[in-house]
């Protein structure tokens, strides 16, 4: 079974063992492309594995950074032009993942597909609580491939990366609307 939490910038304390985890994995961004004053409001979305009789163990994460829009990519910010906006946006701009879960075996082609359905079930709680009906996605380009074909997530805009010069993947997923409903709709069981 598989846990999701939210860390808040004031609640990281109890969950440090984990973020110092996180942060020796952000080696694949580049140095300018998060601010150090940024990193002091950063929000986590934990996930832990349950495992009966034992310890939970930390299997990944994502980074959740506020950043004002003149800060993210020209190429990105021409995607989310047309979207009514208040000066920032909320990006997902580094995820950490330990166990592969891309192995095609039964168990685990329904354990991805949990993997992925509860973390963009988390993304859109956090959506609620920072009211914000979208975030930016910006990932590595094999985990943009795993949110597509396992998680099936509905993202609206793409900017793939062959097409991305920092080769990274952009889009942008929406977390409110009839895309995020009809996605809904697909995973009921």
């Amino acid at each position: 079974m598989l846990k999701f939490d939210i860390i808040e910038p004031k609640e990281g304390n109890h969950k440090s063992k984990y973020i110092k985890k996180i942060e020796h994995h952000m080696i694949f961004l580049k140095e300018d492309s998060i601010d150090v004053s940024e990193l002091k409001n950063v929000n986590y979305i934990l996930v832990e594995e349950l495992l009966e009789g034992r310890e939970a163990e930390f299997i990944g994460s994502v980074l959740l950074l506020k950043k004002e829009l003149y800060k993210i990519q020209e190429d990105v910010r021409e995607l989310v032009g047309a979207l009514p906006l208040q000066g920032f946006v909320w990006e997902c701009s580094f995820s950490y993942f330990s166990k592969n879960r891309d192995q095609e075996t039964k168990t685990s082609v329904i354990s991805a597909q949990e993997f992925y359905w509860g973390l963009y079930n988390k993304l859109v709680e956090f959506g609620k609580r920072k009211e914000i009906g979208f975030i930016i996605m910006k990932l590595l380009p094999e985990t943009y491939l795993s949110s597509k074909e396992w998680g099936e997530w509905p993202y609206v805009v793409e900017l793939k990366p062959e097409n991305s010069p920092d080769k990274l993947f952009h889009g942008i997923l929406p977390l409110t609307g009839s895309q995020y409903e009809a996605y809904k709709r697909s995973w009921k069981i």
